[in-house]
């Protein structure tokens, strides 16, 4: 009979709580990946998305099904291929997420800009697993920033062929911004004139300085809807020029005093002369 058991007893509290936490933070990293409303995917390096979560799939208007099966090449844009692979590329040898923009297609032929972070994981060898992406849809501010380019462009030919000046005053600092065109209505080059407002009134008849100076003062005070007046500058080559002058505030103080000043001017010149 046997008079006695050997026993080896180990402690494996420590790995069972790891061995819980990694199950926990595998659950949570699952939950948020497939229900949170950021678009992520996770594409092996050789191109194949291996999953996806339905945040992504309804960015590119997609069917999950569809996008695992093909590449994360295919919702390419074709001409973004070269920088999504130069990222991937980048990924793979820095351990740093990798950020750029990129434009997906659309299973309907539509373009998806994206704000991209993309990041290699590796087994515990060392080996890449995959790269973990997170794209931020940002087609809106996109196309804003294409509408307001064409804005400027349109606003830049608009005043370059009808030769109106334009300034920005901030009457805090007396600092006005010329434009090239304003110091051209008065013949002189890029840098002849100083931003600032003493330019101004160094220019301007004396006489005319003063009626404008208080007029512009009772509109500070009290800015609403636009300041006009007329009034004659000195052209750089001696002669005097009519201008017409509007402006609207574009920033107020607390007590409602306009402490910035966007304007343009316009030679009227020919006009007043044909009036006189």
């Amino acid at each position: 009979k046997p008079l006695y058991f050997v026993a080896i007893v180990q402690d494996i509290t420590a790995r069972l709580e790891g061995e819980r936490a990694l199950q926990e933070s595998e659950e949570r990293f699952r939950s948020a990946f497939e229900e949170g409303p950021v678009p992520m995917s996770l594409p092996a390096p050789s191109g194949r998305i291996l999953r996806m979560n339905r945040a992504f799939a309804d960015m590119l208007g997609r069917s999950e099904e569809e996008i695992v099966a093909g590449s994360y090449r295919e919702p390419t844009h074709p001409d973004d291929m070269p920088a999504s692979l130069a990222a991937a590329d980048r990924a793979l040898a820095d351990p740093r997420p990798q950020h750029f923009e990129k434009r997906y297609l659309r299973d309907d032929g539509s373009v998806v800009w994206a704000d991209v972070s993309l990041r290699l994981l590796r087994d515990a060898d060392g080996q890449p697993l995959y790269f973990v992406t997170i794209a931020q849809d940002i087609t809106a501010r996109r196309r804003a920033e294409e509408a307001l380019r064409d804005s400027e462009q349109r606003l830049k030919v608009a005043v370059e062929s009808t030769q109106i000046g334009l300034w920005e005053w901030n009457v805090r600092t007396g600092r006005v911004a010329y434009s090239r065109e304003w110091k051209a209505l008065l013949g002189y080059g890029e840098h002849e004139v100083a931003d600032r407002f003493g330019e101004f009134e160094r220019l301007t008849l004396p006489e005319d300085a003063v009626h404008n100076a208080e007029s512009i003062a009772v509109y500070i005070a009290r800015p609403e809807g636009y300041h006009t007046s007329e009034f004659r500058m000195r052209h750089k080559d001696g002669s005097l020029r009519w201008i017409l002058s509007r402006a609207a505030a574009v920033e107020v103080d607390d007590a409602g005093r306009a402490v910035r000043l966007v304007g343009c001017h316009l030679d009227v010149t020919s006009r007043k002369q044909a009036e006189e």
